[in-house]
């Protein structure tokens, strides 16, 4: 975070944001510290927020996943579920390579990646995946209504959200409050405020989002749980 210290001052007097490109070590840091939670929780422990949905995963269905980063959150469930069709989308450039490699050295074949903007139309899906993602990106407003749009009539969406509130006085006994603020104000908000975003920041989440969803879900380990139905 040091190192991009100056730009962040520089767009706070300035106004604007520093951009993704800005952070060539950041997803790599990021995917190290999101893959040792994955590898220690089975995936299991990730999906019975949504009822069913390990037994429709193992029949096989269409899996999206939103800001995958640099795969490894889609590579697990690809590996575990063979029949399902899973797909992982990222405006990173270096990420989508990443996790192509991976996808190859693990010998997947019902795995692919690609550089998309989330915002745009994305096909239709039985599953989409949002994971800790949301609060990063410059349009999430259209973004929850493309993965709304893009859900099938009895399809899932699967979020995973920092279970912290958007007021600095309700965090106060938070024993991650002053890192979280620290992640927010050096990358997350302004990430988004340099791509022309809204800038939500990292603890934006202590309400239901706008945007119609079927059903919704999000692990609850150290993130808010959401369950709407349209």
């Amino acid at each position: 975070m040091g190192e991009v210290e100056q730009p962040v001052v520089n767009a706070f007097r300035q106004g604007g944001g520093v951009p993704y490109s800005a952070y060539p070590r950041f997803q790599a840091l990021q995917a190290e510290e999101s893959g040792r939670v994955r590898d220690a929780a089975p995936v299991d422990g990730v999906l019975p927020p949504a009822p069913g949905l390990t037994e429709r995963l193992t029949a096989g269905i269409d899996v999206l996943d939103v800001g995958t980063g640099r795969g490894h959150a889609m590579n697990v469930p690809a590996r575990a579920f063979p029949r399902s069709r899973v797909r992982g989308v990222d405006i990173s450039t270096r990420g989508i390579a990443a996790a192509r490699r991976e996808a190859d050295e693990l010998g997947l074949e019902n795995v692919e990646f690609a550089v998309v903007d989330a915002a745009e139309p994305l096909g239709s899906y039985d599953l989409i995946t949002a994971f800790d993602v949301i609060h990063d990106l410059a349009r999430p407003g259209r973004t929850l209504a493309a993965v709304s749009d893009a859900l099938r009539p009895d399809g899932v969406f699967l979020m995973g959200e920092i279970a912290a509130s958007n007021k600095l006085e309700e965090n106060s006994d938070h024993p991650l409050g002053p890192a979280l603020d620290t992640f927010s104000v050096f990358y997350r908000m302004t990430v988004s405020l340099g791509e022309g975003g809204e800038g939500l920041g990292t603890v934006w989440a202590n309400r239901p989002p706008e945007p119609r969803s079927r059903r919704s879900a999000s692990p609850t380990s150290g993130r808010t749980r959401w369950r709407a139905t349209s």
